[in-house]
């Protein structure tokens, strides 16, 4: 004997014609200043660093030890050894590289750090840390001049003016494909919030367990855990998803806006498509090293697949009815 559980799918009473939405396309353009601090990036990838005797100052590289601690504790993430950073790069914690101006190597230094309220990562905005650091090593950064001899260096290039281009290609299409998802976005938002749709429990609880376990997989890739997370917010699991709530129920609401206009403009994958798409990802997959051929479930894999190209084509149709390019 089996039981069979059934969710309900939500209930979807009426959409609104797509022709009656209007989300304008922006223009993309790539300002100067974007430009120069890509090239800028390009001339860091390819600096040389010599030993300096004297304090460290802005611009230079140091070796640190460091530890970040909040009421006597270290932070998540808040500890290293022999790591590297440019002083005025920003790629710290406000305040932090511009406490190591001044320190040279095998100085050891103490002090506060002010985390401003609206900063990212939410269990330590707003709170007064305390840091400590040792100096291990001071660098001073030679960066290339952006030179047509520099571009040379890098590839099948003739001039920087050739570079340039290059970048500012890159730089467009990526401004370009995320504009085209804020305009996909805002057509489905628009779609759904003029929808009838009744979203069951059991669906919304589904999407906060997926969305929760993303959450999880993330603070995991960077080194959090989940109920440290929780903890420094004085927050549960539940507090979470209430929380979270009107975004599972409407992400729920545009999957089923999404199915239900592939269903009804007959949207489907060829088996050309699937199949050639299919090959590409066990390449993929095969050449990263995380698993092997052998491994691979094809029909798991087959069905992802199909799903990714049938939800493009949908978005492609919907995106084509309902959005206008600037006038």
């Amino acid at each position: 004997s089996y039981t069979v559980v059934v969710h309900p799918f939500p209930n979807i009473k009426s959409i609104p014609e797509l022709a009656s939405i209007n989300i304008e396309h922006r223009p993309v353009e790539v300002t100067p200043k974007e430009l120069e601090d890509a090239l800028e990036v390009i001339r860091g990838s390819r600096s040389k660093f010599f030993t300096k005797n004297g304090p460290a100052e802005s611009g230079d590289r140091v070796e640190v030890d460091f530890a970040v601690r909040l009421d006597g504790k270290v932070i998540d993430g808040g500890d290293s050894k022999n790591h590297h950073l440019i002083i005025g790069g920003k790629s710290f914690l406000p305040g932090f590289e511009e406490a190591l101006v001044g320190l040279k190597a095998g100085e050891e230094k103490e002090f506060p750090l002010q985390v401003p309220a609206d900063y990212f990562h939410k269990p330590i905005a707003g709170k007064l840390l305390q840091a400590s650091v040792t100096i291990r090593s001071v660098q001073k950064v030679e960066k290339p001049e952006l030179t047509d001899d520099f571009a040379k260096t890098l590839g099948s290039f003739n001039s920087l003016e050739d570079i340039r281009e290059r970048v500012r290609g890159g730089i467009h299409e990526e401004k370009a494909a995320k504009e085209r998802q804020r305009v996909r976005l805002a057509i489905l938002e628009s779609l759904t919030e003029k929808a009838d749709i009744t979203v069951p429990e059991s669906a919304a609880e589904d999407q906060l367990e997926g969305m929760l376990e993303d959450f999880d997989q993330d603070l995991h890739a960077r080194g959090m855990e989940l109920s440290m997370y929780l903890a420094h917010l004085g927050k549960t699991q539940d507090d979470i998803k209430k929380d979270w709530r009107k975004d599972a129920e409407k992400q729920v609401k545009i999957a089923a806006v999404l199915h239900k206009i592939t269903k009804d403009n007959s949207i489907s994958a060829s088996a050309g498509e699937i199949d050639a798409e299919l090959a590409q990802a066990v390449q993929s997959a095969a050449a990263s090293g995380q698993l092997t051929p052998n491994q691979i479930d094809l029909g798991a894999l087959r069905r992802s697949v199909s799903d990714k190209i049938v939800t493009e084509k949908t978005l492609l149709f919907i995106e084509n009815i309902c959005a206008k390019p600037q006038n």
